[in-house]
């Protein structure tokens, strides 16, 4: 059957759920074609999300919201960023009732939401796990870490005694019997028994034996390796990314005997982590963030509120870059709403050298179309996606209750595949959309691709054009919902940029988001990146170009804004890395510039990442050492994501020293080093766009193994 475009919209697809202003632009994908590719034998069931309330002008801000017929939402309520869950069947009801109106709505997947409590009572109303029964030492910081495959039990996070420092484990997709009501949804472990389950603690005297605790027993009788569920279990494999990256955080010597520093971690979903898009993160990130404050809250047992450092080492490359996404928001207020000192650290990406970001902008008088080549590859068992941002214009909305989508003539978008077929010109209407299906059809199953156009409202107040792909191939003999499903041929896209009224100096920013596959992971998606002649990897000398000065001029294909989409907020520490010998800013590290916010004008005082930490030995010796998923194993791991627990640890240190915390602080700590007298006086000089304020001299690793001669690594 041959691949057509053909023009979709309200009146053939009467459940186009992102045609209504504030849903997410990802919506109709992620609860139609897209699905399939991550979301197989979910159903659809129950949809979490990000919801947010939009700030409409004064007067025509309904109190109430107009009813809707069919189940309502589970949701804490009030006007800031919460996640919540719908029943899909609401979302039929609402496409039609213009519901979602009033509401920014992000998307997340469901195949991990299998308690009856989801979202049935906000963190604050759980029970109270088992408070400590002795003083905190004074210097106390929880090091939280939300990750993939953390091993709990390992001995790194034991004190003196043997017993762990621990304090709760939640394994988000956990399964759990419907009457442990502790958390939302899946799998709580404390440190002490609670409700009849064992703690961590029990759980290592269990597993207890004459050659030490035998830890994959210990893993088993926990639901952390099952082998007979679908899935992986990365905790079974030789290491893992999050206990490497909490042994980086929190890691000591059992002898040392840390009470001062004990732990939350939180395991978010595999089918989310597997989704290296970050399509489904949301959701679950701020609920792992709720919980890790409430649970700090109950650890300081009445006293003040003890200091908190989160690490999270994930990151995405799409989105609008300016801080506003309903993530970032959610990040800020619930970092803004503990009451004692609670501190976030981000990796700032390896995408320096991806290729996924392009700019486009038109001079006066020159050619109106702008032409970006996209390689999306064979063997691509993912949906693909570019996202095309405008700049923010005052002209153009907010979006009113009698103009729900504002109108922009700027630029349209068209599409070429790689038969050479190009698709109709997407205007700057909200909702507009072009398909390619076969034959002409509109069924789920017939969608190989889609352009759409979207205003994103509330803080952003932007619009974009999202390009998605389906995947280019399935595992042999799928059935179940990806059985059928149209494929896109894989090749080189053209994306057409055409100038309507986009004035002259304006830029138009376009990213490839994520799509590679996470270690542990089978290999399923594959990173698809911009070409272009003008974009030149190496040099005549055959050394590879790191920055965009030694690249040809005007090159549409930029080495820059390839930070962390994530990490563009206000609140959040973010780090790149270096390395170790040498000294230098590490090839793949990502950096700013980053959007404004609406029409304020760029901050001279921000810098994002914030400062630069060890995340490689050498350019031959990759990566740092720190815990493999058993004790006595290590393991070495690099990129941002190990430089950002490091950070995390050095902050938890200054937390009691007088001197301040969070971004200030890694500032100033950060000029300090470079100064004369500094470790770092006579390193070479960094790149203003990924150096941040400078590097910082990481804390000794618990695994001092030299990997210099005459050094300690």
């Amino acid at each position: 059957m041959a691949l057509k475009w053909v023009r979709v919209g309200p009146q053939n697809e009467p459940y186009c759920y992102d045609n209504i202003p504030g849903m997410d632009p990802a919506a109709n994908w992620l609860l139609g074609p897209g699905c399939r590719t991550f979301l197989t034998g979910s159903g659809g069931a129950q949809v979490p999300a990000l919801e947010k309330r939009v700030a409409w002008p004064a007067g025509s801000d309904p109190e109430e919201e107009p009813a809707v017929s069919g189940a309502a939402p589970s949701t804490a309520g009030g006007r800031d960023v919460q996640p919540v869950v719908y029943p899909r069947s609401w979302f039929d009801t609402a496409v039609t009732d213009r519901h979602l109106w009033a509401k920014r709505l992000t998307l997340g997947a469901t195949t991990s939401l299998t308690s009856p409590h989801v979202g049935a009572a906000p963190a604050a109303e759980l029970p109270d796990p088992p408070r400590p029964e002795t003083k905190w030492p004074e210097d106390t910081v929880v090091m939280a870490v939300i990750d993939d495959g953390i091993c709990f039990a390992h001995e790194a996070f034991r004190d003196a005694g043997g017993t762990s420092r621990v304090q709760s484990f939640w394994r988000q997709d956990g399964q759990e019997p419907a009457a442990d009501p502790t958390v939302p949804f899946g799998q709580e472990i404390f440190k002490e028994d609670l409700h009849g389950r064992p703690g961590i603690d029990t759980l290592l005297d269990r597993a207890r034996g004459p050659c030490g605790v035998d830890e994959t027993k210990l893993y088993r009788e926990a639901g952390l390796v099952d082998f007979a569920r679908p899935g992986r279990s990365t905790a079974a494999l030789r290491r893992s990314h999050g206990t490497h990256v909490l042994d980086l955080a929190a890691g000591y010597e059992p002898a040392s005997d840390r009470r001062d520093r004990p732990i939350i971690a939180v395991q978010l979903p595999a089918e989310v982590v597997e989704q290296s898009s970050g399509a489904t993160l949301g959701f679950y990130l701020v609920w792992a963030v709720k919980y890790i404050l409430e649970r700090a809250r109950r650890l300081s047992a009445g006293g003040p509120p003890l200091p908190v450092v989160i690490t999270l080492s994930y990151g995405v490359i799409a989105g609008p870059h300016d801080g506003t996404t309903l993530l970032e928001i959610a990040l800020d207020q619930l970092l803004d709403g503990y009451e004692g000192d609670a501190q976030m650290v981000l990796s700032a990406g390896n995408s320096h050298l991806s290729r996924c970001h392009a700019e486009v902008a038109f001079q006066h008088g020159g050619p109106t179309t702008s032409e970006l080549e996209w390689r999306v590859h064979p063997d691509d068992r993912t949906s693909s996606y570019v996202e095309i941002w405008l700049p923010y214009d005052p002209d153009i909305g907010p979006p009113t209750v009698t103009d729900p989508m504002p109108r922009d003539n700027r630029i349209a978008v068209s599409v070429v595949g790689p038969d050479g077929v190009e698709s109709a010109p997407v205007p700057c209407e909200h909702g507009h959309t072009v398909r390619l299906t076969r034959d002409g059809r509109t069924t789920d199953v017939d969608a190989a691709a889609e352009i759409k156009y979207a205003f994103v409202p509330g803080e952003t107040q932007r619009g974009m054009f999202r390009v998605t792909l389906g995947p280019t191939a399935l595992p042999a003999g799928e059935a179940g919902l990806s059985a059928g499903q149209a494929l896109a041929p894989a090749g080189v896209w053209r994306i057409r940029v055409h100038r309507k009224e986009l004035a002259a100096g304006q830029t138009v920013n376009a990213w490839v988001q994520r799509d590679d596959t996470i270690y542990g992971y089978p290999p399923r998606g594959r990173q698809s990146y911009f070409v272009n002649p003008c974009y030149k990897r190496f040099d005549v000398y055959g050394r590879r170009i790191i920055e965009d000065t030694d690249a040809k001029p005007g090159c549409v294909i930029r080495r820059r804004s390839l930070l962390n989409a994530i990490a563009t907020g206000e609140r959040v520490v973010v780090v790149g890395s270096y390395r170790q010998r040498g000294l230098e800013a590490t090839n793949y590290t990502a950096g700013q510039p980053i959007a404004p916010k609406r029409d304020t004008p760029p901050d001279p005082g921000l810098r994002k990442p914030d400062a630069l930490m060890v995340a490689e030995g050498s350019r031959v010796l990759p990566g740092m050492l720190a815990a493999g998923t058993r004790s006595g194993s290590a393991a070495a791991m690099g990129g941002t994501s190990v430089a950002a627990p490091a950070l995390a640890r050095e902050m938890a240190d200054w937390m009691h020293d007088g001197g301040g915390t969070g971004r200030a602080r890694v500032k100033r700590e950060a000029l300090r080093q470079q100064d004369a007298g500094g470790p770092f006086e006579n390193a070479p000089p960094l790149n203003a766009d990924r150096g941040g304020w400078g590097r910082i001299k990481g804390p000794q690793q618990r695994i001092s193994v030299a990997r210099f001669h005459g050094s300690e690594g």
